[in-house]
């Protein structure tokens, strides 16, 4: 759903819709019992039933209500229309012309069939007018002479979410910034922690699952399947994790993951929690995700089905660090680190060949801490409210102050390799408004700071611009979450038949759902011709574009031929030395807040906004 800024809480509050909709309410319901059935049965690729007639007469009744009610006239139009009235009669005109689909309005009918509160109704109307809007990706810009274009995902959203829509997408954005067998992972990640012990113990007992002279685990079947190898897994697990503060689970065709892009995950990670035994699974709690194939399946689909699911955890967590993931192909595990800068991974093994490895990493998804897992640690949680410490000045003098965010971001990229840019409304503790905006983003350290320029653009007497109330320079960074490993040259992926034109990445409207929770670098080369991340701050850094190259041999991968296409850098900012973009996480806060420019309430008012904006970059 969509969020609700006060103003618009309080013309809502003082326009109730009332029984205006008990006359549709028992339509709903019939339109929903011819339905449901079908819906049920869609899977990641298959949409629910497109244009049921039932549905279609009763939603087409619902937006005849909704469009005649106050408030759909004085809320602000979501789409750069006079108002949110305009939205409702070209939704009811796609309606009327049977151009839309029975699961975009399905969140929008349960809302009004459980007589939900107002708030929710307006929220989900505005929700699906965005979802609606969208469903079309603009047409590509084209590129600046300055600023080479990027791949993301981030143009797929809501019912766009499907596997065959999103991987290509997926691809876009990981081919040239893709490493394998980075040397150190291992040791970085599943060693030398205060839980190795623990999981040391855990080995110790379950060696009796485990046969030294066939050098396999006995109760893994030859050629297992996936749910074979699953169930394997969790009752491991069962046997000796049972206390463990996290958990394996399974999502299977009833309890998938997610609302929207909901998709069924082999295995992944989540905190216990107290809650009923048919709950759905929730991004916000995925930790580490998994993805299994039998051996004879092993293709680029495995990697792409595993960067997908990670694309979802980054959305519905947009200010986590990382997300630890795992493949399992036959025997073969892989393990993975996905960050804004790309995924990447140690080397491949056996789990028979290498049993006790196996379980290290099996006990290391479970007993890692909130930091070993990439989650926020910045931003607290405390009686389900999100607080943050920020260094302001006051009075010319520096102190740090806590804000509290409201929890549903206001704007967030949904996208792996990106700024990762997300927004959130803010106020001082026990103030009554959330008058700022608290602004996390991961930004490359070749670029000037967002603060620097809105500071200088305020010094220059610039009219119409937010001011910086607060920032934090640098939580962390990539380098300094990579640091210790060494990369060698990129993964070379074949080139997909089918994959997407280039689009730029977008900033997504707001969702319902809250989150859970420098140096420069220089490379070194070692004797063995891998490059070693290395401190220089007195050296520069030049970065400049690079060519896409393919070269003459084409190789095959799954018994399909494909030229073999060289890496190429992802970040805006190109580059020739170091192995990635070294991004930079900030936290901005300025104020006051303000709507997005898409809720502008004339076109005077959007004319001012941009000019505004230009004025700024002028004096830049």
């Amino acid at each position: 759903m969509a969020n609700l800024t006060p103003a618009e809480h309080e013309i809502i509050n003082g326009n109730p819709l009332g029984d205006s909709l008990s006359s549709v309410r028992e339509a709903l319901r019939e339109a929903e019992r011819a339905t449901q059935q079908e819906a049920s049965q869609s899977d990641d690729s298959t949409p629910a039933p497109g244009r049921p007639r039932l549905f279609m007469a009763a939603i087409g009744k619902l937006f005849v209500i909704l469009s005649g009610s106050d408030v759909s006239l004085l809320l602000a139009s979501r789409t750069g229309r006079d108002a949110l009235a305009s939205d409702l009669t070209a939704v009811r005109l796609r309606v009327l012309k049977g151009d839309f689909e029975y699961k975009h309005f399905r969140s929008l009918s349960q809302f009004v069939i459980r007589q939900a509160p107002d708030l929710d109704v307006w929220a989900a109307v505005i929700a699906l007018v965005r979802s609606i809007s969208h469903s079309t990706p603009p047409p590509s810009l084209p590129p600046s002479l300055e600023t080479p274009i990027t791949h993301s995902s981030a143009s797929q959203q809501g019912s766009e979410q499907t596997r065959r829509k999103i991987e290509p997408r997926v691809f876009e954005e990981i081919r040239h910034c893709t490493y394998r067998a980075v040397d150190g992972f291992h040791e970085k990640y599943f060693t030398g922690h205060k839980w190795n012990r623990r999981a040391k113990r855990v080995w110790q007992s379950v060696k009796s699952h485990y046969s030294d002279n066939d050098k396999r685990w006995t109760q893994l079947p030859d050629m297992a399947t996936e749910d074979e190898v699953c169930g394997w897994v969790l009752n491991l697990q069962d046997e000796l994790l049972a206390t463990e503060r996290a958990a394996y689970f399974r999502s299977n065709g009833s309890k998938k993951v997610g609302p929207e892009a909901s998709r069924q995950l082999d295995l992944f990670v989540k905190m216990r929690r107290d809650e009923a035994s048919d709950a759905k699974h929730d991004w916000r709690h995925v930790v580490v995700v998994g993805e299994l194939k039998q051996s004879d399946q092993k293709n680029k689909s495995l990697w792409l089905q595993l960067g997908s699911a990670v694309r979802n955890v980054f959305a519905y967590q947009p200010t986590r660090l990382f997300v630890h993931a795992f493949t399992l192909t036959g025997t073969e595990m892989e393990t993975w680190v996905f960050d804004r800068s790309g995924p990447y991974s140690g080397a491949t093994f056996d789990i028979h060949e290498k049993p006790e490895k196996f379980i290290q990493v099996i006990c290391a998804y479970l007993m890692m801490s909130d930091e070993e897992l990439g989650l926020d640690t910045f931003t607290r949680v405390k009686d389900n409210r999100l607080f943050v410490t920020i260094p302001v000045k006051a009075r010319g003098k520096k102190r740090k102050r806590q804000l509290e965010l409201e929890p549903n971001p206001i704007a967030h990229q949904r996208a792996i390799i990106c700024r990762g840019t997300s927004c959130f409304l803010a106020k001082t503790t026990g103030a009554m408004e959330f008058n700022r905006v608290v602004k996390y983003s991961w930004t490359s350290n070749m670029r000037p700071p967002e603060a620097d320029l809105l500071n200088k653009a305020n010094e220059r007497g610039v009219k119409g611009l937010a001011r910086v109330v607060g920032y934090h320079e640098e939580v962390t960074s990539i380098s300094k979450l990579r640091e210790g490993l060494v990369f060698s040259a990129p993964h070379k992926f074949r080139n997909m038949p089918g994959s997407t034109t280039t689009s730029f990445s977008q900033s997504q409207p707001p969702v319902s759902h809250s989150f859970s929770q420098f140096h420069s670098l220089g490379i070194a080369s070692n004797r063995d011709g891998k490059r070693k991340l290395t401190d220089w701050s007195s050296h520069s850094s030049k970065r400049s574009r690079s060519n896409s190259q393919l070269t003459e041999t084409e190789q095959a991968e799954n018994g399909v031929t494909f030229p073999v296409q060289e890496p190429q850098g992802t970040s805006l900012v190109q580059q020739n030395q170091a192995p990635y973009d070294n991004r930079i996480f900030r936290v901005l806060v300025i104020s006051p807040a303000g709507r997005s420019i898409s809720q502008f309430k004339s076109v005077v008012e959007l004319l001012e906004s941009l000019r505004d904006a230009i004025k700024v970059h002028r004096s830049l």
